[in-house]
């Protein structure tokens, strides 16, 4: 930053409260707007956008002399200083930006007027100025620095919070603006907070390239059954391609393939990643790093997949997913026997055939050993998932969606999945943890605004001098990628990680077309005896009754001790069950008209009491559908009028 020797003497403005200086960045230089050689080039810019001014109590200007008359009414301000936006390599103006409400005594002020030529928006400009002007403020003493956007301005309350900005509040119908009240969300950062924030925004987001420009292309992920036959034989080719890929790391790691690179990154930083804030990022990045190296080192172009259990959560066994990823036979440790990945073998963790663990096939659990094949109890169901994604606040979403939901999938797979050491071993792993991120990404966008970069709790072992979790700890990926800044991972619009998180996620399918008998009026239950009971809800290895939701199947202590559960977390997860179970019983007592059926495999067909699996058809679902969806479920859980548990678990600071 350079001192500006001269100034416009007919300015009065906020120059007699601090040093005027020009700002410079990686790509731009702030300058004081200069009324004469700059309000043209303004103009034009304002002129070529007729929208500029929409969420702005002033605006659109017809002429130069009126937009001129406007700048010299803010620059005379003694709260307020302006400056023009100038591209370093080329000199030209490419918007502004400045202070306002400047009030010395309190040392605060405020960052706003802010436009950019719409030929530079979405390539981080506004953020570079933004940037500068906050670190400006702080240098010259100023203890807090403020944001207000109109309630409706998405994009500008998204940039507060990428700034590092935290809401604080709205002012309700505080201005009259163009014919309607006009509310405003308010932010602020204060020093002490922002420095950090600060450094770390400016090599994330400046170092090399503004992360928005390499997110042109987002990745798709879907679900397994919105790809075609073809693209499922596609991806798992892929995968296979990675198996026979030399591994990037050391070969002192006894590391067999490309795909065991992962696996290897995973094992080394499992006490960092589970349990801990980062489980959501960090997980978030291995998916990405898996789908880049599909396309990288294997060419593969289609849709990365994600496999939505939730859909199949009533008889997961049924799932067409088995038919690619290996079917009843692969249980009780034996290896693979069918399926694209028949007869799997690895070398990290010992040379062994990737297995898994299926329980046996059974119609309740006093039923379990008895009959032959491979299946493990009900998943969670959209419904069952419902109350978790309610939670306004990261902590305790994370905290629920990792003790439960995750923890579940990986126990009824069993085998290497329920090994957190070698778990992404089995080609399953990235198939749960797509959609466990599908449900983040879902969580984030029901509320950009408050949920996009909310981010608490504690960090692992490996951060011993910042045990409390934030935006800027560094994720550690033993040099298969460059290491990542947690932010990196946080919006998957931004393109972080020089453009690896750069993705979009599917809605998930939706059967395209229901039965007759998938919307039937609930009948009582009948247990395997044939004795019809008052029984509501059936248990997770029930595959007869066709109408009520099942129990998840609960968590064994043995696993969750395995995963490094302590016995505190072990009863928290287990109370947190006991909800879940409650509010199922509460689901199946609804009356008819409040048909939670949404998380059922429509694969069960119920004709009194002969029960049989049919295969259905799927269709995307779409965004009506999933608004249509999510309104239903909010409205079941609201039925149900008891609060869930706080979790805890996840929430603490290590010590």
């Amino acid at each position: 930053m350079s001192f500006l020797t001269t100034k416009d003497a007919e300015f009065k403005g906020a120059y007699n409260l601090f040093p005027v200086k020009e700002l410079i960045g990686k790509r731009l230089r702030l300058t004081p707007l200069n009324l004469d050689g700059d309000a043209k080039r303004l103009f034009e810019i304002q002129n070529s956008n007729p929208n500029l001014f929409d969420y702005m109590p002033f605006g659109h200007f017809n002429d130069l002399i009126e937009f001129k008359a406007f700048l010299q009414h803010i620059m005379d301000k003694p709260s307020s200083l302006l400056y023009v936006m100038r591209e370093i390599e080329t000199d030209l103006i490419v918007g502004m930006e400045g202070y306002l409400n400047i009030v010395p005594e309190h040392k605060v002020m405020e960052v706003g007027y802010i436009f950019v030529d719409p030929a530079y928006q979405g390539k981080g400009y506004g953020l570079e100025a933004s940037i500068l002007l906050i670190e400006h403020a702080f240098s010259l003493g100023q203890f807090r620095v403020e944001w207000k956007t109109h309630h409706l301005n998405i994009p500008s309350q998204r940039l507060a919070l990428k700034l590092g900005y935290t809401h604080e509040g709205v002012f309700r119908n505080h201005m009259f603006v163009k014919g309607l009240h006009r509310n405003s969300y308010y932010y602020s950062i204060i020093y002490q907070e922002y420095p950090q924030k600060a450094i770390m925004l400016a090599l994330l987001l400046l170092a090399s390239n503004v992360r928005s420009q390499t997110c042109t292309n987002p990745t798709p992920h879907v679900e397994w059954r919105e790809l075609t036959s073809q693209q499922q034989t596609n991806y798992a080719n892929a995968v296979k391609c990675l198996l026979a890929k030399p591994s990037k790391m050391s070969r002192l790691l006894r590391i067999n393939s490309a795909l065991e690179d992962l696996t290897y990154i995973h094992n080394t930083d499992s006490a960092n990643i589970h349990n801990t804030a980062q489980f959501f990022a960090w997980h978030r990045a291995l998916v990405t790093i898996l789908a880049y190296s599909l396309k990288d080192r294997c060419g593969y172009t289609d849709p990365v997949p994600y496999w939505d259990w939730s859909v199949d959560s009533q008889a997961p066994d049924a799932s067409s997913i088995w038919n690619t990823f290996g079917k009843a036979s692969n249980y009780n440790g034996n290896c693979f026997a069918d399926g694209a990945f028949a007869d799997l073998t690895v070398q990290f963790g010992g040379q062994h055939c990737v297995t898994r663990g299926f329980t046996s096939a059974a119609t309740s659990s006093a039923d379990l050993g008895r009959t032959s094949g491979a299946i493990f109890g009900a998943m969670y169901s959209p419904e069952q998932i419902a109350p978790i994604m309610n939670y306004a606040n990261f902590g305790d979403f994370h905290g629920w969606m990792e003790g439960l939901p995750h923890n579940n999938i990986h126990m009824g797979i069993g085998g290497e999945m329920g090994n957190p050491s070698i778990s992404p071993n089995d080609p399953i792993f990235y198939m749960h943890h797509g959609n466990l991120d599908r449900l983040y990404y879902q969580w984030q966008n029901m509320d950009p605004v408050n949920r996009m970069f909310q981010y608490a709790g504690g960090n692992g072992p490996a951060y011993p001098n910042n045990p409390v979790a934030s935006l800027n700890d560094v994720m550690f990926f033993y040099g298969l990628i460059p290491d990542c800044y947690v932010l990196d991972f946080m919006d998957l619009s931004l393109g972080g990680a020089n453009g690896l998180a750069c993705a979009t996620y599917s809605n998930s399918i939706t059967v395209a077309q229901a039965s007759s008998s998938s919307i039937a009026k609930r009948s009582k239950f009948y247990e395997s005896s044939g004795k019809v009971t008052d029984k509501e809800t059936p248990d997770a290895y029930d595959r007869q009754h066709a109408y009520n939701l099942r129990y998840p199947n609960p968590s064994s202590d043995e696993f969750l001790k395995k995963w490094k559960y302590t016995d505190e977390d072990i009863a928290k997860i287990h109370k947190m069950e006991e909800y879940i179970r409650n509010y199922t019983d509460h689901l199946n007592s609804l009356p008819i008209e409040y048909p939670s059926r949404l998380g059922r495999t429509k694969k069960v067909v119920s004709h009194g009491k002969n029960v049989k699996l049919v295969d259905v058809k799927w269709q995307s679902k779409s965004k009506a559908e999933l608004i249509s969806e999510q309104a239903l479920l909010k409205s079941l859980v609201k039925s149900y009028n008891k609060p869930p548990p706080t979790a805890h678990t996840y929430d603490k600071i290590p010590h």
